[in-house]
């Protein structure tokens, strides 16, 4: 039980902390990259800058956790609760997500080229500037959410749904969009999609 410990700066690169509580601890900048999270509980905990490249949080709680400019390129974070989170300028590029919660986080400014969001659900979410080039979305939600002035260019959007969302000055070009719901969604054009 490691709840609101102070590891700042940590070098835990490679550590087993499957399961462990790690609620409201700084882990600010610290190096867990190839760690293993799997199941952790991180919920309020502080990881700006934090280095997580290839780490495995599948599972993992990370409800209302400030992670910004975090990295966790190659990371899997399948099924994790990353809900109401400060994720801006973070770095998601090929990483694992089906089946995440990203509700009511802020993504803005990050980095997803070619991460797997298949299921995922983003409703409410904040997406200014993302970069979600060739990015899987396959049955994700994006109810609500703002995802303004990205860039999804390449992107499968299989059966995704992005009811009521503002698609604002969005590339979608080349995107695979069969089944796709944009009901009442604000399109690139400013368009609003009826139902």
């Amino acid at each position: 039980d490691l709840r609101g410990a102070n590891p700042h700066e940590a070098k835990l690169g490679g550590a087993d902390l499957s399961g462990a509580d790690l609620s409201g601890a700084n882990l600010n900048k610290a190096d867990l990259r190839r760690a293993k999270l799997t199941g952790a509980k991180l919920p309020n905990a502080m990881l700006f800058g934090a280095r997580l490249g290839a780490a495995d949080l599948a599972k993992a709680d990370l409800s209302n956790a400030m992670m910004r400019t975090i990295d966790l390129t190659r990371a899997n974070l399948e099924g994790a609760r990353v809900t109401g989170v400060d994720l801006r300028e973070a770095r998601m590029a090929n990483s694992r997500l089906a089946g995440a919660d990203f509700s009511k986080s802020g993504l803005d400014n990050s980095q997803l080229a070619g991460a797997d969001l298949t299921n995922a659900k983003l409703t409410e979410a904040n997406l200014f500037q993302v970069s979600l080039r060739e990015a899987v979305l396959r049955g994700a939600d994006f109810s609500l959410a703002t995802v303004y002035d990205s860039d999804l260019k390449g992107a499968d959007l299989t059966g995704a749904k992005f009811a009521g969302a503002d698609l604002t000055s969005t590339i979608l070009t080349d995107t695979i969009q069969a089944g796709t719901d944009f009901t009442d969604a604000i399109m690139p054009d400013g368009r609003v999609l009826p139902r």
